[in-house]
C-alpha cells in the first residue's frame, strides 16, 4: 500500500492537517471556475480576480469536524504543474 493511501484512510484530522500538501493534492478535485472574489494562486502568489482558473477542492471527514478545503491555482500555473506530476 502506498504511503499516501495509508494515510488516506487511517490518520486522523489533526495529523493529516501536519503532512499539508501531500495529502491535499492526492485526494483533491479540480474544476475549471470563474474567481469572482479574489483569490491567491497557490504556486506564484498572484492575485486571481475576475478570471478563469482552477480550484481545487477536498473535504476531510473526522468524528465531530467538517472541513472543506480550497486551493486555486492560476491556469498557467495549474498546466505546468499537471505537466510536471
Amino acid at each position: 500500500m502506498d504511503e499516501i493511501e495509508y494515510y488516506k484512510y487511517t490518520m486522523p484530522l489533526d495529523n493529516m492537517m501536519l503532512i499539508g500538501n501531500k495529502i491535499f493534492y492526492s485526494r483533491a478535485e479540480w474544476t475549471r471556475t470563474f474567481a469572482w472574489r479574489p483569490h491567491r494562486c497557490h504556486i506564484s502568489k498572484r492575485i486571481i480576480w475576475l478570471k478563469m482558473a482552477y480550484r481545487g477542492i477536498v473535504t476531510y471527514l473526522d468524528p465531530g469536524v467538517f472541513m472543506v478545503q480550497y486551493i486555486w491555482h492560476h491556469e498557467h500555473e495549474h498546466l505546468i504543474w499537471i505537466l510536471k506530476k
